[in-house]
Order: C-alpha cells, then structure tokens, then sequence
C-alpha cells in the first residue's frame, strides 16, 4: 500500500472513532479522494439546495447528510462544496463590509456560530441569500432573534464520506477491535476482565465475518460489557492504562446502522 492510500485510510479510521474530529477531517479526505469536477453553475446549485429543504421543517443534518449519500456522486458532492465555498466567501465580504462601515452592527457571534449563520443563510435559498447580500443587517437580525441553526454546511457530504458505505471498511474496523481487546486480555491483571472482553470480542467477530444482523443483535449486551468493563478498571488499582477504546466500539455500531443497508 503507497503511502497517499495508507494517509487516506488513516484519515478514515480516525473520522469514524473521533466524531467531534470529523469536520477537520473530511475536508482532507476531499482532496485525498483525487475528485475531479466541473464547476456547478449558480441555477444547478440553488436547485439542489431547494431539493434539500433545509428548515423545511428539517434541520437534522445527519439524516440529510445520509439521504445525500445515497442519492449524490462524490463529484456532485464537491462540485457542491466549491460553489457553496464560493457563495459563502461573498456572503462574509458582505456582512463584514457592512460591520467596518459602521452601516451595521458587530454581529454577536463567534467564528463557528458565525459559520454556521452563513451557511444557514445558504441553506434557506436564493431568495434569502439575496435579501441578505442586498441589506445585511437581516443577518444581523437573525442572529439577534436567534432564528440560526447548526449546519448547513455538515448536511452536505464530503467525496470521502462516500467510503461509509463501504461494507469492507466495518468489517475492518471490526477487526482491528477484536484485536485491540485481545490484546488487552494479556495484561496479567486482566483476569477479573476477562468475561467482559470476550462479550466485546465475540461481537467484533461477528460482524469482522461479515454477520451484520448477529452483530447489531448484541449491541445491549456489548453496551453492559462495555459499562461494566470501565467500572471495573476504575476500582483497580493494578490497571494503570485504560482497556480498549469503548468509543469505537459504540461508533463502530452507530455507523453500521446509519449507513449500512438493513
């Protein structure tokens, strides 16, 4: 394996246990992904923002990141995020011109709230989008009525996204846990654990074999293990390291359920 593929699989790995990492994360892997697109002209753009129907009612941007997934292209997803990239730059040198005029106030906000308000405004349409170019104070407005949500922006899948629906990378990953917990079943103090580990490991063999349905039945069982497990560490004072990693096991569950088909 070359080592851009070996980064690239990295990347995965980490975005799939780290959820809170994931939106540093998946930017590289669009440019890892090697992607190549044509630029999506304005009309094209603001009739698929229309389709997703942001805040109409739904502002769940997981499921639509979801339903994305299986509908979109990578190239359509990227041809996305250039234009909404571009959209977005000329909405911030609106609103931040109006600020330095003085013809508005200082929008209240931070960096990531700010972010999120500005993808929002995309999200809502054209329409919104222009009024708020044309007189930004109804951004500041927004804000003031709170009337923003977190975001547009992580609705729309990255080209590296598309390697969730991946059935080989849960087997993987599934793998590599079954390992991380036999590994941890050597250490000499581990005898109390044991009956803990072998539930986690009995489910991370069930699914690394390719039994999705056996697997997601365990997923209560593995969830006392897994409780029980670092209750136990805590009361013992011969394990100075932690024991396996629980959050991946808990994500390696969530993304098979979110996005493998039933």
């Amino acid at each position: 394996m070359n080592h851009c593929k070996r980064y690239r699989n990295h990347l995965i790995h980490v975005a799939a246990r780290r959820p809170h990492m994931r939106d540093r994360i998946l930017p590289l892997l669009t440019r890892e992904a090697g992607v190549k697109v044509a630029a999506m002209g304005d009309s094209e753009f603001w009739k698929e923002v229309e389709a997703i129907k942001w805040a109409r009612p739904s502002t769940n941007y997981r499921d639509i990141s979801k339903k994305l997934l299986l509908e979109w292209t990578p190239e359509k997803a990227k041809a996305f995020h250039e234009k909404m990239n571009q959209l977005r730059g000329k909405l911030y040198k609106a609103i931040t011109d109006a600020e330095k005029r003085g013809v508005i106030e200082q929008i209240p906000v931070g960096d990531d709230s700010f972010s999120d308000l500005l993808h929002h405004i995309i999200g809502l349409g054209k329409r919104e989008y222009d009024a708020v170019m044309k007189d930004p104070k109804k951004a500041l407005d927004r804000v003031r009525r709170d009337d923003f949500v977190e975001s547009f922006g992580y609705a729309i899948p990255h080209p590296g996204e598309w390697a969730r629906l991946d059935f080989k990378r849960y087997r993987q990953w599934a793998a590599e846990q079954d390992h991380e917990y036999e590994q941890a079943s050597t250490n000499k103090f581990a005898g109390p654990l044991k009956p803990h580990i072998k539930t986690i490991r009995d489910a991370m063999k069930l699914m690394a074999e390719g039994k999705m349905a056996d697997f997601l039945a365990t997923e209560k069982k593995v969830e006392t293990a897994l409780s029980k497990l670092q209750e136990d560490i805590k009361s013992m004072a011969e394990i100075k390291s932690w024991i396996g990693n629980p959050w991946a096991v808990k994500n390696l569950y969530s993304d098979v359920k979110q996005y493998l088909p039933k």
